[in-house]
């Protein structure tokens, strides 16, 4: 499971994804959706109660169990995501952060797409700058995870109404 080996085109250096990989990206992005929908009207309910400001909630009425929906729905997005962590856990490369940001992401937006069969060919030398972008990406992961877990404890401890 992983990476698919690609030698044509000069893809040495990035290699694409395989269909595996490509299938756990989508259950991510499925399971993304519902949690972003149902935060937005949370936090749609939240302001209007706090602000008493009304109509919105006419056009987009909440519904019942969203906010069971968004704990499961948050709860497999932070499963996925340490899953995902803990296969690259025992990785050897771990570069440092990127020093030149602009060309790095644009390297890693080429990169991406090659990746995901939507480029032909990847960019020269793109593999490097991918890699310490990924090392960035990783980091903004593990805070974004760290925060959902300690929003999910007192959820699940009916600490909060």
């Amino acid at each position: 499971m992983g990476m698919a080996d690609e030698n044509e085109g000069g893809g040495a250096e990035v290699e694409r994804y395989g269909a595996e990989v490509i299938g756990v990206h989508w259950l991510f992005i499925i399971f993304v959706f519902p949690l972003l929908i149902t935060g937005l009207l949370m936090w749609r309910d939240w302001f209007t109660h706090e602000f008493h400001i009304y109509g919105i909630n006419y056009l987009f009425p909440s519904f019942e169990g969203q906010e069971e929906v968004h704990m499961f729905t948050g709860l497999a997005v932070l499963a996925l995501g340490a899953a995902h962590l803990m296969t690259h856990w025992g990785q050897r490369e771990k570069p440092i952060l990127p020093k030149n940001v602009g060309v790095d992401v644009a390297a890693s937006v080429q990169a991406i797409f090659y990746i995901f069969h939507l480029s032909p060919k990847p960019e020269r030398g793109a593999g490097e700058k991918y890699k310490r972008n990924q090392r960035m990406t990783y980091i903004a992961t593990v805070y974004v995870l760290s925060l959902c877990g300690l929003t999910a404890v007192p959820l699940l401890l009916g600490w909060v109404n």
